[in-house]
């Protein structure tokens, strides 16, 4: 019987198989750079293998792509809706937040949190700087209501002070602050 490798290079990206068993987190797909074919290719990987993946940043082409191909979820695991509700006029609003490595005790604080969808993290053990470590990555929302968005994003400040990574953190308080303007 062959074994199939935990990490596949395929030029573009390098395949994560063994994230899920290592981390209890599927992988996480960088959209950005990549073609619409390249994330199928990608999606297709995974689905073959039974294995969550999810993309993030995705364009509209990527996502076209993605649900034209029908690879675009797993048990469990979100997928990329409907060409036409991604344009309704109240679509739920989303918002992926990068943090430092968290404990599993803080992850799964942030799971019990109602308006967590998901958490990825990355971790790299022979790192020598911190910003090199890893990171987490989650994915808060669900309402069309803005100023509900900027609701948890304090839920999580006052929650976590000691994990929240200032840049990343600023950023996306100003980003919803933009959608409380419109």
């Amino acid at each position: 019987m062959k074994k199939t490798p935990a990490v596949k290079d395929i030029g573009f990206a390098k395949l994560d198989f063994a994230r899920r068993a290592r981390t209890g987190f599927g992988e996480t797909v960088f959209g950005p750079g990549k073609t619409p074919e390249q994330m199928v290719g990608i999606f297709r990987a995974f689905r073959e293998r039974r294995l969550p993946v999810l993309a993030t940043r995705c364009t509209v082409e990527q996502a076209d792509a993605l649900a034209a191909a029908g690879v675009q979820g797993l048990e469990g695991g979100a997928t990329v809706p409907p060409k036409e509700n991604l344009w309704q006029e109240n679509p739920p609003l989303y918002l992926n937040i990068k943090f430092p490595n968290l404990t599993p005790e803080q992850m799964k604080a942030f799971y019990e949190l109602p308006y967590v969808h998901y958490l990825c993290q990355t971790d790299n053990d022979a790192a020598k700087q911190r910003r090199e470590m890893g990171f987490c990555e989650i994915l808060i929302g669900g309402s069309p209501d803005p100023s509900r968005l900027c609701e948890q994003l304090e839920e999580i400040e006052k929650k976590f002070p000691d994990i929240i990574e200032p840049a990343f953190f600023d950023t996306a308080k100003k980003m919803t602050a933009l959608l409380l303007k419109k």
